[in-house]
């Protein structure tokens, strides 16, 4: 995964940080008036990741679909559509039968897949390759991370292009950079993890992933990952609003753990809240060091350590994201 990411800054940008996305490209995103993402399962996932990074940069509404629905049942459309087409293999029938009825109704499309020359790549109006080589594992890794940020690519070139401060401000190779690095960092401390992983799903039958905002997107790819057991990704205000993991818990699983993913340091107290709606199981905070390590945050660490392991029963571990 690091080495996609350095090949995706190679291909969508100069030495100098300018933005290499075709400008025809570019013209198609400007002139539509919603950009509609179809995709299936691992795309579809990364399709919301990156929605609200597309629609803050572009100024334009997008909005997803699943392939295999739309191939049925087109939605009323908007009057300027363009359809982005996420696929790894560039082969999916669903996206292709969407895909033709795109082209009879005129509308362009853009495919973003990881094969040239796949199906889906040949008959859109315009393809923005990944770069990342074959998927060899069935749980897709690389293509998912390669086509967030492929997007972020034309994301940012549009908003350039349409001098949006925030677009001229993000400095995207920058930023992949960094995301390289992380990944880099994350991959050698694999047996550590691998070892607690372990530890923590011997006796587990299902997962539950929660997330808030960007979290929540990640936690819908997590958990469809989570193909070992059985997993869910409800959302923290579910969670919280409607006590959702207690009835599932008292009426239908037994025993779980809960996966908390925190990047923002206003959502860890409301990431708790929804943590203690559970009792007698495990739950792991992922969030990064910065979070952890704010004073505010330290004390709401200790606090729920210690509130979740004498009070409520249950074991509770915080690991970092550096």
């Amino acid at each position: 995964q690091p080495t996609v990411m350095r090949k995706l800054i190679n291909t969508y940008a100069d030495s100098e940080g300018n933005m290499l996305v075709g400008p025809e490209i570019v013209k198609t995103v400007q002139e539509c008036d919603r950009i509609y993402i179809l995709a299936a399962g691992t795309s579809y996932n990364a399709g919301f990741a990156s929605k609200a990074m597309l629609e803050k940069l572009t100024d334009t509404p997008v909005e997803l679909g699943i392939a295999s629905e739309w191939g049925y049942n087109m939605p009323l459309l908007s009057k300027k559509p363009m359809f982005i087409l996420l696929s790894q293999s560039g082969e999916t029938a669903d996206s292709r039968q969407v895909l033709v009825k795109a082209n009879q109704m005129g509308i362009p499309s853009l495919t973003v897949t990881n094969v040239p020359g796949s199906t889906l790549s040949r008959e859109a109006t315009y393809t923005m390759l990944l770069h990342a080589g074959p998927e060899i594992a069935v749980a897709s890794t690389k293509a998912y991370t390669a086509q967030i940020a492929a997007l972020a690519f034309l994301a940012k070139a549009v908003g350039e292009a349409n001098g949006k401060k925030e677009a001229l401000e993000f400095d995207l190779v920058h930023e992949l950079s960094i995301v390289a690095q992380s990944i880099e960092a994350t991959l050698s401390e694999k047996d550590s993890i691998s070892e607690k992983v372990e530890a923590l799903l011997k006796d587990t039958r299902n997962a539950f992933y929660i997330g808030r905002g960007n979290d929540y997107y990640v936690a819908m790819e997590a958990s469809f990952q989570g193909c070992f057991t059985h997993s869910d990704r409800p959302s923290c205000f579910s969670v919280s609003k409607d006590h959702f993991i207690n009835l599932i818990q008292v009426n239908l699983y037994g025993s779980f753990f809960t996966h908390l993913l925190i990047n923002r340091d206003r959502f860890f107290s409301w990431c708790f809240a929804c943590s203690t709606q559970t009792s007698h199981n495990l739950i792991v905070f992922w969030c990064y060091k910065e979070i952890v390590n704010a004073d505010v945050n330290r004390a709401w660490c200790f606090l729920s350590h210690t509130f979740c392991q004498f009070f409520l029963g249950y074991n509770q571990s915080i690991w970092r994201i550096s």
